[in-house]
């Protein structure tokens, strides 16, 4: 789940940190990058999405989910081309643990993938900076 298209709101935040730690709260939606806050992803609002769906379609409720947690050890990179796309690499490791009573349940996974993602409009903030700072000198 923790891939594709579900990932492509997020991919800027991945490549700006280049690698990391993301320790996600499936159930809050809390997530932590590298131990500190950093605002939701727009994976872990899929991620919450998925996961209550799939414990409805197995009439399992959602009380019955003591915790739901996603560990993902990641590293990203970006190509740019001179088209409208850039080529974005990414590898995760992937571990997911869930405790339901006295019941744990862990899975995980590794990938690597490469993704073309539309290219970011420059922050007109920025564009103001470099231009006094142009003036400036």
């Amino acid at each position: 789940m923790f891939q594709g298209w579900q990932l492509s709101d997020d991919y800027n935040f991945l490549v700006e940190r280049g690698s990391g730690i993301l320790d996600i709260n499936v159930l809050s939606g809390e997530c932590l990058c590298d131990g500190k806050p950093v605002e939701t992803l727009s994976i872990v609002k899929a991620l919450l999405s998925w996961f209550t769906e799939d414990l409805e379609k197995n009439s399992i409720p959602l009380n019955a989910v003591n915790s739901a947690s996603l560990t993902v050890k990641f590293r990203a990179s970006e190509k740019v081309t001179k088209n409208p796309m850039k080529t974005v690499r990414t590898g995760f490791e992937c571990k997911s643990i869930i405790l339901s009573g006295n019941d744990t349940y862990e899975s995980s996974l590794s990938d690597e993938q490469i993704t073309y993602v539309k290219k970011r409009k420059p922050d007109k903030s920025i564009n103001l900076l470099n231009k006094l700072n142009r003036q400036i000198k």
